[in-house]
């Protein structure tokens, strides 16, 4: 179903200062104290604030806001397999930005008037195109561990855009999620019940498309973690204008150690049985989005996934996730229902498309009975 509304200046309005039309360039690069700030292609007034490091959450006990789900499945009649045993555990730690434009913006606009001449500048977050994140797991004790603990592992995850902050504002805390295997989750929580404490580290690159003239440097930083080195190999690289090429280019890489005592915060360490019902806020179900990613409709602005589940004690519980032009790092995100869930029985879903005219489009409530299968609402295109 689609139908079309006034709302194509009010779009344009949403669209985040540093995502539609934005074309930053890959030099020079101005450093600010700590700072680094990229200028634009076709504005002289326009800067943008590269990404620097990421830290832990702290929550309100003072310990990490981090949390180690090991899940025990002993089988349902939702999934056709009751009596069988499954382990399906679940890794999920808040970080947050260090350097952030809200707070460090009276200072860049005051060096970029003193130092470079710009009479009314505007600084932005930097969009970023991809983020890869992976966590790498080396056990304390590698000396009398058996060979398949004794060395380092490392799991893909996804950054989620857990509270995301409001339009034109880049966000400033995601959740790190990472689904883990039963092996994997048993020597986390090994490590925790033996030693008090479990030892991480987030790998993780921020890439951007910036526009590179004749003879311009990347601007990037950090050293690349082991782990993601092979990803420097998939730079894409396309036309920007005349004389500029446009490319995906690693800006910003680091490593982020995460130690969570085992003995002060024992909370963070939890079994959970997962049968027919879903507890509140659990990161479970995940829907696929490339579009944005891919550019498969440049006209497309935002895609939206409403959802409605039932509710354990009876009424329904809905949540929808977004997935919009202005995050086109953001291709997966976790449905966390606010109440919890009778996995006995099916949940709806529709997709609700806004195009930057201001059309928009919504499809049929789907069903699906089974909360096993993946849900990815990206547009199938041709090859």
């Amino acid at each position: 179903m689609r139908y079309s509304l006034a709302v194509a200046a009010i779009v344009l309005l949403l669209a985040a200062p540093g995502g539609v039309g934005a074309k930053p360039v890959a030099s020079p690069v101005h450093q600010v104290g700590d700072l680094r700030i990229i200028g634009d292609s076709d504005r002289d007034d326009r800067f943008y604030l590269l990404p620097g490091s990421m830290q832990l959450v702290t929550a309100d006990d003072g310990g990490p806001d981090l949390k180690l789900f090991i899940t025990r499945y002993v089988g349902s009649s939702v999934f056709g397999d009751s009596g069988d045993f499954e382990i399906e555990s679940l890794l999920r730690f808040r970080v947050q930005l260090v350097q952030r434009v809200e707070t460090h913006r009276d200072v860049l606009v005051d060096w970029l008037r003193t130092e470079l001449g710009v009479r009314r500048p505007t600084v932005v977050a930097l969009p970023i195109s991809r983020i890869d994140s992976r966590v790498v797991y080396t056990p304390l004790d590698t000396e009398e561990s058996s060979d398949d603990a004794s060395e380092a592992l490392s799991v893909d995850g996804f950054l989620d855009p857990i509270g995301h902050s409001p339009r034109r504002k880049f966000w400033q805390e995601r959740e790190f999620v990472v689904s883990l295997d039963d092996h994997t989750a048993q020597l986390f929580w090994n490590q925790w019940r033996d030693d008090g404490a479990l030892l991480l580290s987030l790998d993780y690159a921020f890439w951007a498309d910036l526009v590179m003239e004749e003879g311009g440097e990347i601007a990037s930083e950090g050293e690349v973690p082991e782990e993601l080195q092979d990803i420097l190999d998939e730079q894409d690289e396309g036309i920007a204008g005349d004389g500029e090429t446009e490319r995906l280019t690693m800006v910003y890489a680091d490593v982020l150690p995460v130690r969570v005592d085992g003995v002060a915060f024992p909370d963070r360490f939890e079994r959970l049985d997962l049968n027919d019902s879903l507890p509140p806020t659990y990161p479970f179900l995940k829907v696929y989005c490339y579009d944005f990613r891919d550019q498969v409709d440049p006209e497309l602005f935002e895609k939206s996934v409403e959802f409605v589940a039932q509710g354990v004690t009876g009424g329904e519980t809905m949540k929808t996730v977004v997935f919009s032009i202005d995050d086109v790092d953001v291709r997966i995100q976790t449905v966390r229902f606010p109440f919890a869930v009778d996995l006995s029985q099916p949940y709806q879903y529709r997709v609700r498309q806004v195009y930057l005219s201001g059309e928009i489009a919504e499809s049929e409530w789907e069903t699906r009975d089974s909360w096993a299968s993946i849900v990815d609402i990206s547009q199938v295109t041709e090859e």
